[in-house]
């Protein structure tokens, strides 16, 4: 009796989702590199374009009224890494390390956020459901009054969080630096064969979309490539600018966008193509 003989193929990862997808990155380098690297894993190409970075505000070093009181204040509310990260570089230059913050309780929006304390050995003491500033507010004060609360919330300067509680202290402790120049590949890859730009904040869409216009690019990114996102507020400020947004991200961290994003080229993949009878 003849055997059948069996072909092993690599055809598993050709028929992912996302492979062979071209996917411009607009993060920081420094936030990019998971990112990439689960977007390889899915067998996607990434094309890094990071249209931001960050930095200290130096001057807040020597803020004493603030870096020597830090026991002084209830809650802190970190809604960013890079919030944690500079607040963490200015205790350290003060020669503080995380047991200043041993009378805080600490709340983070993100699990990004919280897993960049635990860098510091910090245990978030609240974590919200929906990733915002203001969801944060809303669903903690449901467990707390917060309104008696001395709540310190370190942050980057023109992100204008409204404040939801007079009783919130806005610490301003790094700014963004928005990239003016874009390669001539990046440039041509966008025009010819980007698949989807992904936009992580509003600040960060709304200098895309500057640079669209500077670079002539509007009528490209009219109808392609596809638009994906993170966040309420985010996807809003795309919308309003470029008119669309085709996919946002179910849940607010980079796995929910690439989730979303696999659902929307296998929903795709799996359309039944329309007969026309004759």
């Amino acid at each position: 009796m003849q055997k059948e003989s069996t072909i092993l193929t690599t055809d598993w990862f050709e028929s992912k989702p996302l492979s062979g997808k071209k996917i411009l990155i607009t993060r920081s380098k420094e936030q990019s590199s998971s990112f990439t690297s689960k977007l390889i894993t899915k067998g996607a190409k990434p094309v890094l374009c990071p249209l931001i970075s960050y930095k200290l505000i130096e001057k807040e070093i020597y803020n004493k009224n603030i870096i020597n009181n830090i026991s002084n204040f209830d809650w802190i509310f970190f809604t960013s890494q890079n919030a944690v990260r500079f607040f963490f570089e200015i205790l350290a230059k003060n020669c503080y390390d995380s047991r200043a913050l041993s009378k805080c309780q600490v709340a983070a929006v993100g699990y990004k956020t919280k897993s960049e304390l635990g860098k510091y050995n910090i245990k978030a003491d609240f974590v919200p459901k929906r990733f915002s500033f203001d969801d944060l507010v809303a669903e903690l004060d449901e467990t707390i009054n917060l309104k008696n609360k001395k709540i310190l919330h370190p942050a980057q300067t023109g992100t204008c969080c409204r404040k939801p509680l007079e009783n919130i202290y806005e610490w301003l402790i790094y700014e963004a630096n928005f990239i003016e120049k874009i390669d001539d590949e990046i440039i041509n890859q966008i025009k010819e064969d980007i698949d989807i730009i992904t936009v992580f904040s509003s600040n960060t869409a709304k200098h895309f979309y500057r640079l669209v216009e500077k670079y002539n690019l509007a009528e490209v990114c009219r109808d392609m490539p596809l638009l994906a996102t993170i966040g309420d507020e985010t996807s809003g400020v795309v919308k309003q600018l470029f008119g669309r947004v085709d996919i946002i991200a179910e849940s607010f961290t980079e796995d929910g966008l690439i989730e979303s994003m696999e659902k929307y080229y296998a929903k795709d993949k799996f359309k039944i193509p329309s007969t026309s009878s004759s």
